[in-house]
Order: structure tokens, then sequence, then C-alpha cells
């Protein structure tokens, strides 16, 4: 909570109320038509995503490598900045 504190940044609802306006497919069903590799990272704590959505999600994507945070909710770029760069860095390097 404190790198939320840091950040400053406030949830004004626009994006819920975007996806309000133009609702798309469910995405679970769709993702096994995915055809390359796929990071999902979540925080252990997120209860927007939740970790059983993206472990679901990681298994059905061809490929899917699933990434826990264990100490963040749902902003681990800023949660565990660090280890999220190492992360990212390592996927994308092969």
């Amino acid at each position: 909570r404190a790198g939320w504190a840091a950040s400053k940044l406030t949830n004004t609802g626009q994006m819920a109320r975007a996806l309000d306006r133009h609702p798309t497919p469910p995405l679970l069903p769709r993702v096994s038509a995915l055809r390359l590799t796929t990071l999902v990272l979540v925080g252990l704590y997120d209860r927007n995503v939740g970790v059983d959505f993206a472990r679901d999600l990681a298994r059905l994507v061809p490929g899917g490598r699933l990434v826990v945070f264990e100490r963040s909710a749902h902003f681990p770029d800023i949660e565990e900045t660090d280890r999220w760069g190492q992360v990212v860095r390592d996927f994308l390097s092969k």
C-alpha cells in the first residue's frame, strides 16, 4: 500500500464505465486460440483479477506462464517493482 500512496493514483471509475458501455465477449473461452507464449502476472492479494482467474488464464493459453507476486495486490509493478521488472526482463529475453 505504500507504493499505492506514493503513486497518487486514484480510481476514477472510467474503466468500469467504458466496459459497461462496450462489453466484450468473455475472455477465457477465447484465449486458447492464442499462439504465442504468454506471461500472466497477478498479485496474491488482487481482488480485481484474483489468483484463481489468472491461474485459469495461464492454463488455457498454450505456452501460458503464471507468476504470482506474494506481496502485491493489483499493482505488482508498483508494489514489487524490482521483482516485476526482473520477471518481465527474463520473459522477454527468452
